[in-house]
């Protein structure tokens, strides 16, 4: 599933903190912050592999966003 901005959509419990993070690759994810730590270091592994011809290094635009703000919808179509 993905969120508006084309981002890896894991949805979170109600009143569970989620962040959206966005890597210079084009990765994107929108989870729950309790999978930030194994998320990350996964897409970084995969980097420093050089995995499915990743760069060795990426910049990455990391947003936390509070428990309780609104889960973003499926698009509508």
């Amino acid at each position: 599933m993905r969120d508006d901005s084309g981002r890896c959509l894991i949805p979170a419990r109600a009143h569970e903190p989620r962040v959206e993070i966005d890597c210079s690759c084009g990765w994107g994810l929108n989870a729950p912050e309790r999978l930030f730590d194994y998320m990350t270091d996964r897409h970084a592994a995969a980097h420093n592999k050089g995995t499915d011809g990743l760069a060795a290094a990426s910049i990455w635009d990391i947003r936390h966003i509070a428990a309780g703000q609104p889960e973003p919808g499926p698009e509508a179509g």
